[in-house]
Order: structure tokens, then C-alpha cells, then sequence
């Protein structure tokens, strides 16, 4: 790790002379760095520890370049916070990976787990599959626990697809309107939803990742289909599908699979909430490439091509044009597309407002950001309202995001950033090992959304939402009904 704090003190030189540009390269130098070293000993491109170095580090890079108004020279306490998390959680993840498994922090290939980060499932292997079900030393497929599992899989995208589209549907009754089909508005998204109803909304972003699971173990189970039919000895009950025989009953949950689908990407569309349609995509993409042992060079790209283009529409959608956007983002190249100015405000002025924060904040609130979701979820913060208004510092006040760090600061200062970064760390590389040596497939969803919350550490504060608890609560229900199945 000796690489990143050289990298970080020539950066924090360069900006203090004034050479901001400089500055932003080498803090990338050291971002791309850090994740190359990752993906390199865990063999995955999906490891937590590479994606939150690229994310948190790679943001700040772009956020020192200085290429806004709206952009300032950092405090030092701001410098020493980016650099204290960062140390903090390649620690945590070190000494954690240590505890686990005895070796280094980095990703260990299991029974059942390719060097490169994907999942086998162990056909024909004589080993036992981590999602239920015996496989023989002859290829032969267990149809007790492993296709009940994956049944249950899609059965619980679909009630969670269900389920959050009548949300929406009631949200619209109430409320009298659909954001998608309001003009001239650019904040109706803001103003859409109903206290608590809401969270069951958006919980339709968690239905791709449930998918792309169902899509892995339907592959597995077709790969040793043909074993199984030649056993049953007739044809009739089943159908051919991209080559292989598949039951009818198959075929039921593929449709529920499919409809689960189409319904959990109606919802963000109708919304109109760029966020929630790039969060069920992000989650999927990780989920495949997190459980998928072949990834083509072409998929990554393309995931982010189909991203950008959704991006796109919905922000005409959203009545943002290109004259209200760079007024907002002060770009110092006036004629810098909005394409490249709007992804580039929304990375660097977290940084910024966070350290806006440093300078004016007058005191700690010693625990209470952080402590939000517990806070809604027990209704205290009804009761004692005084508990959570606390004053918000924002350089310009339609840009609202923020850095995962933003309460640990608001709590107690660097101690703060330093013990959340740790049990960041920490929990990230718990997870990681957790999801080696699963039996429950629900476990590469949790995965998948921590993948993302890391992935978009520059953007806000993940653990002090509590939405992000929903989504986990949502997520643990859908493992416990697999869990069962299995």
C-alpha cells in the first residue's frame, strides 16, 4: 500500500501549487492502482475492496481537477479525512481477510469458486452444489432442493416486482399523478412519493439482481437436463428451448421471471428516477459478473452504453435541459457537452460540499446522522423530531449528493471517518467471504448491492439512508423464502 499514500502527498503538493490537473492524475494514477492490484489477486473485476478504491479515490481525483466554479482548494482536514478512509478500509479488509480465512485480505478461490470470481455450481464434479441438490460423479441432477431453490428465486422477483408496482399504482392514485406524463417540471419525481409507502416502491430495483441469480441456476440445471430426460425416457412433457429439453413447469417460472422483469423496470421509467433504473441495472451487472465465471470484454461497455443512453431519455423526461444544467453545474469550459459536464458535477461537488461541511460545521451531532434508520424505523424521529434536524451544507443547493463519509464526519470528525471506514472494510470483506462459501444464492444479491453502494462511494451517504436497510430487509426475507425452498 506504500504506492497510494506516495501518490496521494505528491497530489495534495500539486494542488497546493495550483496545479489542479496534475493533481486529479496522480490521485488516478493511484485509484486505478489500487483496483488493478485487486483484480489482479482476487481475479474478479466485481472485488469490493478495487471497486471502492476506484470509486472513493478515483471521485476525488476528478473532483480536485478544479474544472467548476462551484469548486474550491480543500481544507487540509478535508485531505486527511479522503486519505484517513482510505487507509482505514484497505486495513479493515486486510486484517478481517486475515481473521477469516488465515491468508491475505484478497479473494480465495473455494470449492465451487473459479479462480476469476465466478461461481460453479460443480456438475459433474462429484462435489456437493453450494445451492442444494447432490450432483453425482455421473453429471446427474438433484431435483429435490436445487430446482426448488430456483423456483423460489423467481417467485420472490415476482413478489417483489408485484408488490412495488401496485405501490406505484397506489402512490399514483393518491398523489394524482404519474411523473413520466407530467411536462415542464423538473422536479415531479422530487415531490412522488407517500411516507413509508414509497420504500416499497423502489424496491423494484432489487428484481434484476434476483433475476440475473435465477438466470445462473436455470443455466446450470440446463446444462444437465439432457442427463435427466434420457433417465425419464419420454418427451412429452417437456419443450425445446435454445436446444435443450425443459419442463413446463420450467417454463412457468421463466415467464414469472420475465414479468418480474418488465414490471421492476416500469416502475423507475414511469417514475422517471434516473437513480432507481441505473441502481436495479448496476445491481444486476454485478450480480452477473460476481457469479458468471465467463465475462466478454464487450459486456461491461455495453452495460454502461445501455446506462448512459437511459440516463439520457430520462433526463429530457425530466424537463432538464442542457441551458438549465449548465447553468447549475458553472463549468469553466462554458462549452463542455452536458454529457461530460453532468456525470462530472455529480461525482466532484460531493467532494466539495463535504468539504464545505468541514469549514462551516459548528458542532458534532455525535452519533445522530449515522443513526438515522433506526431512528425512522422505531418512529423516533416522529416523536422527537429535534433528533434529526441538524443543518445540511451544500455549496449550491441543487446539488444535494454527497460522499459516503459525509455523516461519519457530522459525527465525530476524523475519529468517525476513520471507525466507519474501518467497519466499511471490514463487513465488505464478510461479505465477500460469506458469498464464497454460501449455500443460499440470495447471498450474491447482498453481494450485488453492496458492489454497488461501494461502486458509488462518491455519491451519498449509503448506511445513513434508510432505504438502504429496506433493500436489505427485503433482500433477507427473499433468502429466508429460498432458504426454506432449498
Amino acid at each position: 500500500m506504500i504506492i497510494y499514500p506516495i501518490l496521494y502527498a505528491a497530489a495534495y503538493l500539486a494542488s497546493a501549487g495550483g496545479h489542479t490537473i496534475l493533481a486529479g492524475l496522480e490521485l488516478g494514477i493511484a485509484a486505478i492502482y489500487l483496483f488493478a492490484e485487486s483484480v489482479k489477486r482476487s481475479g474478479s473485476f466485481c472485488d469490493l475492496r478495487g471497486l471502492f478504491s476506484l470509486s472513493f479515490s478515483g471521485g476525488e481525483a476528478l473532483a480536485v481537477m478544479r474544472l467548476s466554479y462551484l469548486s474550491s482548494e480543500w481544507s487540509p482536514v478535508t485531505w486527511l479525512s479522503f486519505f484517513a478512509a482510505q487507509m482505514a478500509f484497505l486495513t479493515a479488509w486486510e486484517l478481517t481477510g486475515i481473521r477469516m480465512d488465515g491468508r491475505n485480505g484478497f479473494g480465495i478461490a473455494s470449492p465451487g469458486q473459479t479462480e476469476n470470481g465466478g461461481w460453479n455450481s460443480g456438475f459433474g464434479s462429484g462435489r456437493r452444489s453450494a445451492f442444494g441438490g447432490d450432483r453425482g460423479r455421473s453429471g446427474g441432477h438433484g431435483t429435490g432442493g436445487a430446482d426448488s431453490a430456483r423456483h423460489a428465486v423467481a417467485a420472490s422477483a415476482f413478489a417483489i416486482a408485484a408488490v412495488s408496482f401496485l405501490s406505484f399504482l397506489f402512490e399514483a392514485f393518491r398523489l394524482g399523478y404519474v411523473p413520466l406524463f407530467v411536462r415542464g417540471v423538473p422536479h415531479a419525481y422530487s415531490e412522488f412519493h407517500l411516507m413509508g409507502v414509497h420504500y416499497i416502491t423502489v424496491s423494484c430495483v432489487l428484481v434484476p439482481g434476483l433475476d440475473m441469480i435465477y438466470l445462473k441456476l436455470r443455466k446450470d440445471a440446463g446444462e444437465q437436463f439432457s442427463v435427466r430426460v434420457r433417465s425419464v425416457g419420454s418427451i412429452n412433457r417437456f419443450h425445446f428451448l435454445n436446444g435443450n429439453m425443459i419442463g413446463k413447469r420450467d417454463l412457468f417460472f421463466d415467464r414469472l421471471a420475465e414479468l418480474a422483469l418488465i414490471l421492476s423496470l416500469a416502475v423507475p421509467l414511469l417514475c422517471v428516477s434516473r437513480f432507481q433504473m441505473m441502481f436495479g441495472i448496476l445491481i444486476a451487472v454485478a450480480v452477473y459478473v460476481r457469479m458468471f465465471d465467463r465475462i466478454r470484454p464487450w459486456m461491461l461497455p455495453a452495460a454502461l452504453a445501455v446506462i448512459a443512453v437511459l440516463f439520457a431519455v430520462l433526463s429530457v423526461a425530466r424537463s432538464h435541459d442542457a441551458a438549465y444544467l449548465n447553468q447549475v453545474f458553472e463549468m469553466k469550459n462554458e462549452h463542455m457537452p452536458v454529457f461530460f459536464s453532468q456525470p462530472y458535477i455529480y461525482i466532484a461537488n460531493n467532494y466539495e460540499n463535504f468539504d464545505y461541511m468541514v469549514r462551516a460545521l459548528a458542532k458534532h451531532s455525535m452519533g445522530a446522522k449515522s443513526m438515522m434508520p433506526l431512528l425512522t424505523f422505531t418512529g423516533i424521529k416522529f416523536l422527537k423530531p429535534e433528533l434529526v434536524e441538524w443543518p445540511m451544507y451544500f455549496v449550491k443547493e441543487e446539488l444535494t449528493t454527497t460522499t459516503i463519509l459525509y455523516d461519519a464526519y457530522y459525527d465525530f470528525g476524523i475519529p468517525g471517518v476513520i471507525l466507519f471506514s474501518a467497519l466499511l472494510g471490514g463487513a465488505a470483506r464478510w461479505i465477500a467471504h460469506r458469498t464464497e462459501k454460501c449455500e443460499n444464492p440470495v447471498m450474491f444479491l447482498i453481494y450485488g448491492q453492496a458492489a454497488v453502494y461501494l461502486l458509488l462511494a462518491f455519491f451519498t451517504t449509503w448506511f445513513s439512508l434508510p432505504v438502504t436497510w429496506f433493500y436489505f430487509g427485503v433482500t433477507a426475507a427473499a433468502a429466508i423464502a429460498v432458504g426454506l425452498r432449498n
